[in-house]
């Protein structure tokens, strides 16, 4: 059974129905547009969508190493494994650990083969040239970040669109606001 685009409904059903208007959005994405998606998303909402673009054969490179440096490496790498943080701080949440050893395993072992877009670490463009790998410092890792994941890509800058909210662009930002007005 269908439901009217005035049907009220709940806040449970708005956010699988909200979800389900993102991943579609990413199913016919480009690699730019995840890019993109990536550097303005909200790091408070769950990891679906960052899965997805892990997941994605086709996402670039630069997309991959930026979404390493922004889940802090040093946060994760503090821990030998999944056992020793399940055991340690509570402000990680294992699917952000679990997301990172996965992007880091993928991304050594050469899936993501698209590499059209820039990225260096060390200077961040698209934040004011920020070095990501001098963040959390003081934190004592007891695995090593890869040698790999510190090197620069080359490539083209992304064209960062100014009307799109939260890594979405305006259409899809619009039917998740008429979603919204439909919550009971």
């Amino acid at each position: 059974m269908g439901f009217k685009m005035t049907d009220k409904i709940t806040r449970e059903e708005f956010y699988k129905l909200a979800d389900e208007i993102e991943l579609e959005f990413l199913k016919t994405a480009t690699p730019e547009q995840r890019h993109q998606l990536l550097l303005g998303w909200n790091c408070d909402r769950g990891c679906d969508l960052l899965d997805c673009i892990v997941e994605a054969k086709d996402t670039d490179k630069a997309t991959i190493l930026a979404l390493y440096w922004r889940l802090n490496p040093k946060h994760q790498k503090q821990y030998k494994d999944r056992d020793d943080l399940l055991k340690g701080q509570e402000y990680l949440i294992i699917d952000d650990y679990d997301l990172f050893v996965k992007l880091e395993k993928l991304y050594i072992s050469g899936y993501y083969q698209e590499q059209n877009i820039a990225f260096d670490p060390a200077n961040d463009i698209y934040d004011n040239g920020y070095n990501w790998t001098t963040q959390s410092s003081d934190i004592v890792t007891v695995l090593d970040i890869p040698k790999v994941m510190f090197e620069k890509l080359e490539g083209k800058e992304v064209v960062l669109e100014d009307d799109w909210v939260e890594g979405f662009p305006p259409v899809v930002d619009d039917a998740i606001n008429k979603l919204r007005k439909r919550i009971r």
